[in-house]
């Protein structure tokens, strides 16, 4: 009798509509959308005109297919995704013909390499329950992400570069002046040490960090004096040591 007892209560569970119907968590939320996306990068970078005529045999197209969608796979999973204003439960045909889904839509905005993506996904849970998310009717507005042509960031780096060397022997004369210690902050050297400062500056405030305050030309030479706001699309910048030495770094 036990036995039967328990066999009726699953089968009222699984049956449609006696199922407990959950809410999707910012978290699952965003994980279905990651990998919505993650998928539109894979069905990009796996185009098959990119590789259409490119090699010698199919294989080799093939090969290079898989390599391009296991490193979108790859860019898929870091992904900044955002998602906000949930809706209310929704129901519609997400997977089949008839299947009645339930959903929440929700407003999203990702950002791969290439496009930032923004609209309304809905949120629903597939069969084998799993949280899923598709774009809604209109789908999602996409809007390319600008990228610096190499030759204006190279001339940006070489020109913070320059500037920072400029502002490195400004602080030297400062110190110079005042028994070894280096100016508190950079406005300190307007106008005496750094007359032309404007040529420095991105509106109206000097463009670079300073971790000067309290050192001396004594200091270790190794630690930073300046860091360029500027960084390239790469993750380059200017940074400049008490010392003198003066480089470009990566992130």
């Amino acid at each position: 009798m036990k036995s039967l007892y328990v066999f009726a209560l699953l089968s009222l569970t699984l049956l449609p509509g006696c199922q407990k119907v959950s809410v999707p968590t910012n978290n699952e939320a965003s994980s279905a959308v990651r990998d919505w996306v993650t998928d539109r990068m894979v069905e990009i970078a796996t185009n098959g005109n990119k590789f259409a005529g490119t090699f010698s045999s199919q294989e080799d197209a093939n090969r290079a297919a898989a390599q391009a969608a296991d490193r979108a796979k790859a860019q898929g999973v870091s992904i900044p995704v955002e998602v906000t204003e949930m809706g209310s439960q929704g129901t519609a045909d997400l997977q089949a013909p008839g299947s009645k889904d339930s959903y929440w839509p929700v407003h999203v905005k990702a950002v791969t390499s290439d496009e930032i993506l923004t609209g309304t996904m809905l949120v629903y849970r597939d069969n084998f329950h799993k949280w899923k998310a598709k774009p809604e009717n209109e789908g999602l507005r996409s809007q390319p992400v600008y990228k610096e042509p190499p030759e204006v960031s190279e001339g940006r780096l070489n020109a913070d570069l320059k500037n920072a060397k400029q502002i490195h022997t400004s602080c030297k004369l400062y110190a110079i002046d005042y028994s070894g210690h280096f100016p508190k902050d950079l406005n300190e050297l307007v106008p005496d040490y750094l007359p032309d400062w404007r040529k420095y500056v991105a509106p109206n405030v000097i463009d670079y960090d300073y971790f000067g305050a309290g050192a001396t030309e004594n200091d270790d030479p190794n630690k930073i004096l300046l860091r360029a706001h500027y960084k390239s699309p790469d993750g380059r910048f200017v940074v400049v040591q008490i010392g003198g030495r003066a480089s470009i770094e990566r992130q």
